[in-house]
Parts: C-alpha cells; sequence; structure tokens
C-alpha cells in the first residue's frame, strides 16, 4: 500500500505503529496503576485539552513517545495549524495540538481494552467505515442508504469498504455501513433500534474516531476503533482525496471477537 501524507497526520512508517502504541501502553499501564486507571487519566487530560504537570509520573512517560509520535507521525499538524484561518470553521477539532493527538493515539487503544469483553460479548457488531475510504476510481461508487447509515454494494475489488464487507461476511453477526450521516448519535440510536444489543467499531481519522467513541461509551455502547493511515476527505483538504486503514489489522481485530 502506497504511504502518503495525510492532512494532520500519518501512520506509515513500515507499519510500526500499531505495535509501537500497543508497547507503550503495557508500559504506562504497568507503571500508572493498570488500564483502567490509564483509561481515567486519559479521557481527564484530554477533556482539560491535555496540560501538562499534572501527573509528573505520567509526562516522564510521556515526554519521549510524545516526541517520536511527532517526528514520525504528527510532522505534518504544525504547517496544518500554522495555515488555519480560525474564522473558516469553528469546529475544535481542526485545533488540536500535537499533544492532544498522541493522547489520543494512546486513548484509542487504551478504550479498545478495556471494553473489548464488553463488546466481544454483543450479539451483533455494527462497523462504521468511513465514507473517505471508498474507491475514487470507481466511475460510480455503488452504495445507498440503509437502516442505520450506507451499505456497500460491492462495485470494485481493491474498494477497501469493499474488503472490509468480505471480512464481516465470514463472521456472523458483523454488519458494515458507510458512514454518511454526520449525526452519529442519530446513526448509534439506529443501530441500536435495529439489532439491539451492539457493538459498534469505527473506522475513522484519528480526532473523528476518538470523538465517535466517546460518544458511544456516553450512550453505553462498547465500542472498538481503528484509526485510517491518514485523513485526506475533504473535511480535512477541501477536495476529496483517496485514504486507507490497516486491512490486517482490521481483521485481528474481527477475528479475535469471533
Amino acid at each position: 500500500m502506497e504511504a502518503l501524507s495525510g492532512r494532520t497526520y500519518s501512520l506509515f512508517e513500515e507499519n510500526t505503529y500499531f505495535e509501537y502504541i500497543a508497547d507503550q501502553v503495557d508500559r504506562f499501564a504497568g507503571q500508572l496503576g493498570g488500564e483502567r486507571a490509564l483509561d481515567l487519566l486519559l479521557a481527564k487530560l484530554i477533556d482539560r485539552n491535555g496540560p501538562a504537570g499534572e501527573n509528573a509520573e505520567f509526562e516522564r512517560l510521556f515526554a519521549p513517545v510524545s516526541a517520536r509520535l511527532a517526528a514520525r507521525h504528527t510532522s505534518q499538524l504544525a504547517a496544518f495549524l500554522a495555515g488555519r484561518n480560525p474564522a473558516d470553521d469553528d469546529d475544535e477539532i481542526f485545533l488540536i495540538s500535537a499533544r492532544g493527538y498522541h493522547l489520543r493515539m494512546m486513548s484509542i487503544e487504551v478504550m479498545n481494552r478495556v471494553l473489548f469483553a464488553d463488546f466481544s460479548a454483543t450479539r451483533h457488531k455494527v462497523a462504521i467505515l468511513a465514507h473517505c475510504l471508498r474507491d475514487f476510481r470507481a466511475a460510480d461508487c455503488q452504495f445507498e442508504a440503509g437502516d442505520v447509515d450506507h451499505v456497500c454494494l460491492g462495485c470494485t475489488g481493491e474498494c477497501q469498504i469493499n474488503q472490509a464487507g468480505l471480512l464481516f461476511d465470514q463472521y456472523p453477526g458483523w454488519h458494515l455501513n458507510i458512514s454518511q450521516d454526520l449525526d452519529l448519535e442519530k446513526v448509534f440510536n439506529a443501530a441500536r433500534r435495529k439489532y439491539d444489543d451492539i457493538g459498534l467499531l469505527g473506522v475513522a481519522c484519528v480526532p473523528e474516531l476518538y470523538q465517535g467513541m466517546l460518544l458511544s461509551r456516553q450512550m453505553g455502547i462498547p465500542c472498538q476503533g481503528l484509526p485510517l493511515n491518514y485523513n485526506r476527505c475533504r473535511r480535512w483538504l477541501g477536495e476529496a482525496q483517496p485514504t486507507s486503514f490497516n486491512l490486517e489489522q482490521l481483521r485481528r481485530m474481527v477475528q479475535t471477537t469471533a
């Protein structure tokens, strides 16, 4: 898969991102009282826009991790923030600092862990994939409105949404949706009405994935999340460009919940 540059972050770098984040969460949890304690601490730091210094041990551990992530995965963020006109959009998601990105990257991994058992126990797993994953080479992407959000009709084999759908078809209880509706609360409620006992799996860019997982938890729905390799949709670039995700990472996530 071609390694492209995202608007604010990119997870490429010899495909070591997920292993690195997992290793760091293991280390932080071991020294800060476990995964649930780390989950609470990260939520607190992110909610307060990531103030440094409140937990000295966390800051000691986090400083080199943040520096590595900044050099290898969010090096383009400073240019994006410097070039933005705040009057263009008042959405705070565009103003997240590098520290805020790095906290969210760790928090997504931690939430995956602390919510894994509850997610696995659900009868229906509803996957919601970002619409920017569609195959932009297709002359007319074939998807249509469904009961929860939009559904894929499998027009091209190269499309990663279609590839994800073929993966889900191998496991009972998995349901694929393409995220088109911006009202996530509406989408989540529609999924709960249709399937009742649900878990949600989101595939989206880091800041939007974190927001979606946070909302899912607030609604009492166990969730899992997989960040896109980069963010290149119209919201970030001004024009739609193709994005991608790590299909093997998704495969591992699905297989472990089967």
